[in-house]
């Protein structure tokens, strides 16, 4: 168990889910072996499959605040805020739990409810060089550029810009910020996570969502913002850098199953990707996304599976 958790620390999602799958059943499905076993879910996007197996964890040990926490978590992903805000650990003012209670009360609708015009959106991109920036616009204010940061976990709106919108405080909190945009890596900065009502991006709306915001001056795309990975894997998106363009379908769509299969047929590679538990996209084996790979050609982003595929 010690070293399958050592592993997990360490970004090697695919060595620790093997040794997780060799464990006895005793480690195993005891409370210990759901958590690591519901982690490793969560790293690869098996919301379902994850908030099972806290919940077995909670029903051997209903007082472990880490169990409960982490099931809140689970519950959050899915955007069940109401469910998550009760799993937390208030007195450690977990942040997400906060933000959680936030939503839960106040926003009458379901959060992230996606309205779109057509099954595919094409979005041209600002420029054809990585990292890829678009033109959105939030709470039907003006036209503005984000980037597309797969490090970041959701909507993360400059501080400036946040302020000109005059969106509310829940809470602020001082994180370690792994800045993708930056050459000087992971910095200390301080981070407030509030709510927006609209986010347009091309011809889709999403609409009651949380974002985190924080200074984003000096980024090297300009940006006023970054579309993270937790955006992002509600779509099944085609980033296409070297052609300008990004594709935005609805993943239940039938347009996009046949999108995904031509994908699968074109691809020159696919790379297995996982979530770190702070929402970062990364390879499998823990290692940063380079660059380079958005160079490579059009990026079919497979969030059920896990993938990568790389185009022609």
């Amino acid at each position: 168990m010690a070293a399958a958790e050592a592993l997990f620390a360490q970004g090697k999602f695919l060595d620790a889910e093997a040794a997780a799958n060799k464990l006895p059943d005793s480690d195993k499905y005891g409370v210990a072996g759901n958590l690591l076993r519901g982690r490793l879910a969560l790293s690869a996007n098996q919301l379902s499959v994850a908030q099972g197996l806290f919940a077995q964890a909670q029903r051997l040990d209903s007082k472990n605040v880490a169990v409960s926490a982490l099931l809140g978590e689970a519950y959050a992903r899915q955007q069940r805020w109401m469910d998550a805000a009760a799993l937390y650990d208030h007195g450690r003012k977990n942040a997400l739990a906060l933000q959680a209670q936030d939503v839960a009360a106040s926003m009458p609708y379901a959060p992230f409810r996606v309205d779109g015009l057509g099954a595919l959106d094409r979005i041209p991109l600002v420029h054809a060089r990585w990292p890829a920036v678009l033109g959105v616009r939030v709470d039907t204010g003006e036209v503005v550029n984000f980037a597309v940061d797969l490090t970041a976990d959701q909507l993360v709106i400059d501080a400036a810009y946040a302020k000109q919108l005059g969106l509310k405080t829940i809470v602020d909190m001082d994180l370690v910020i792994a800045e993708a945009l930056r050459p000087d890596g992971s910095k200390f900065d301080r981070v407030t996570y509030s709510t927006i009502t609209e986010f347009a991006i091309g011809a889709w709306v999403v609409h009651d969502l949380p974002v985190t915001v924080r200074s984003l001056s000096g980024n090297s795309a300009g940006a006023d913002g970054l579309i993270g990975a937790g955006v992002l894997r509600h779509f099944l998106v085609t980033l296409d850098v070297t052609r300008g363009q990004i594709w935005l379908r609805r993943p239940d769509d039938a347009a996009a199953a046949a999108a995904l299969k031509q994908a699968q047929g074109a691809a020159v590679k696919a790379v297995a990707v996982r979530f770190t538990p702070a929402g970062a996209l990364v390879h499998a084996d823990g290692t940063p996304l380079e660059d380079e790979l958005w160079r490579q050609g059009a990026v079919t982003m497979d969030f059920k599976s896990m993938v990568l595929l790389v185009g022609k």
